[in-house]
């Protein structure tokens, strides 16, 4: 949700109006058990994205999965907060390694220095 928001934010500034933030959720309902302020979060994106997929219909982790390969797929370049530690299981860390199969630019922003690669 972070990068989300901050896609929203530099589409306000001189230059960028042109990047389209396309918001690709697993299936229905998959925010049910969040607190309410990250829904609340998640519907101001939804609400301001140029368009809004649900990728899958079963509510399991194949939606995720579905999702995850549906925004490389569909992504010029990858950008992922995420620090490259190949022993972590995650999302992100499946979205990066179809990425490099696919051949996809990525730029990689550490969560926890910031340091760019």
């Amino acid at each position: 949700m972070w990068a989300a928001e901050e896609i929203l934010r530099l589409k306000e500034q001189p230059g960028y109006a042109d990047i389209e933030l396309i918001v690709a959720l697993p299936f229905e309902g998959h925010d049910l058990k969040w607190d309410a302020i990250s829904k609340k979060r998640l519907q101001t994106i939804i609400h301001n994205a140029a368009k809004c997929v649900i990728v899958g219909q079963n509510g399991d982790a194949s939606d995720y999965k579905k999702r995850n390969y549906y925004m490389v797929d569909h992504a010029d370049i990858l950008l992922a907060v995420y620090d490259n530690n190949r022993k972590i299981r995650s999302g992100t860390g499946q979205a990066v390694n179809y990425a490099l199969k696919q051949n996809l630019r990525i730029i990689f922003l550490d969560p926890d220095t910031a340091e760019i690669s």
